[in-house]
Parts: C-alpha cells; structure tokens; sequence
C-alpha cells in the first residue's frame, strides 16, 4: 500500500524536475537567441567597417589624383617658363635644366604613388582586420553557446538522476516501513 506521503514525495520531485528542465529549456533558447543576435551585429559591424575603409580609399584615391594634378600643373607651368627663356639660353643648357626639371618631377610622381600605394595597402589591413574580428566575434559566440547547451544538457540529466535518487529514496523508505511493519505483526 502507497503512503500519501510518498506519493506527495514522487510528485514533488517530479514537478522539480520538470522545473529544472523548462529552465534548462529557456536558457538553451535564450542561448541560441544570443548567438544570432551576435552574428547579426557581427556582420553588422563589419559591413560598417568595410563602408568606411572603403569610403577612406575612395577619399586616399581622389587626395592622390589630386596631388599628382597638381604637380603635373606645376611641372607644365615650369616647363612653359622654361621654353618661354629658351632663346636665351644654349641647347646645351636648356638640355639640362630640361632633364633635371623631367627628372625632379619624375621622383616627385614616384613618392606619389609610393604614399599612396602604401595608405591604400593600409586601408587593405583594416579590410582584413575587420574580417578577422568578424570570424573571432562568431567563434567566441558559436562556442559560448556550445558550452551553454552542454550546461543545459548537464542540468537535465541532474534533474533526471535527483528525480530518480528521490523515487528510489521513496521506494527504499517504503520497504524498509513494510519490513518493519511486517515484523511488528508477527511476520503475517
């Protein structure tokens, strides 16, 4: 015969139990929600990063037409200068301020696209480096959850195994209570 009290016992573990594992539940959904929240301003945040940079090399990209217009008007207007004089001066001379002025704009052209070349590989860098933060953000995230689900999994094979340890407590209680009632009433 079942003891009310038993059965009040079984129930309550039972319903602890059930508790545990509707919470184990929720914090495996809010888990989940976290991680697709993270993707989203993972993915979110590199897309601004990428407008940005790319806004920069289209900023680098104009400041370096710029730069090399202008030298380019400044090598003509000296050349201009230079042929307006050239009455004056001997073949030879004129030669030579020709070439030095060709080869002073020359090296000017060079360190041009040199600082540009350089900042636009920059610009590349952070590219690169947004990505990178993109993939860390995501694995950091993916196996935050991993490790929640397997805390959630852990929390519902406890809340079995107590349920269980408490059915069997029961159980063990009530025979011990028969056995000793059995024996008070002369073994019949």
């Amino acid at each position: 015969m079942c003891n009310p009290m038993d059965v009040l016992s079984i129930g309550l573990a039972n319903h602890q139990r059930k508790i545990a594992k509707q919470q184990a539940d929720q914090a495996a959904a809010r888990a989940q929600v976290q991680l697709q929240q993270e993707y989203a301003a993972a993915q979110a945040q590199t897309t601004a990063e990428y407008i940005e940079t790319g806004r920069k090399m289209a900023d680098e990209q104009a400041r370096d037409f710029d730069e090399k217009s202008d030298a380019l008007r400044a090598a003509n207007e000296s050349l201009g200068t230079l042929r307006a004089t050239e009455t004056a001066l001997s073949d030879a001379s004129l030669g030579t301020i020709l070439f030095e002025e060709a080869y002073g704009n020359a090296l000017n052209y060079s360190r041009l696209d040199k600082t540009s070349q350089n900042a636009l590989l920059a610009l590349e860098s952070e590219k690169k480096a947004s990505t990178q933060n993109y993939i860390s953000r995501t694995t950091l995230a993916a196996n935050q959850t991993t490790n929640t689900l397997a805390e959630v999994s852990a929390r519902k094979t406890n809340a079995d195994l107590q349920f269980m340890s408490s059915t069997l407590k029961v159980g063990q209680e009530a025979y011990s209570r028969n056995k000793q009632q059995s024996g008070a009433s002369g073994g019949y």
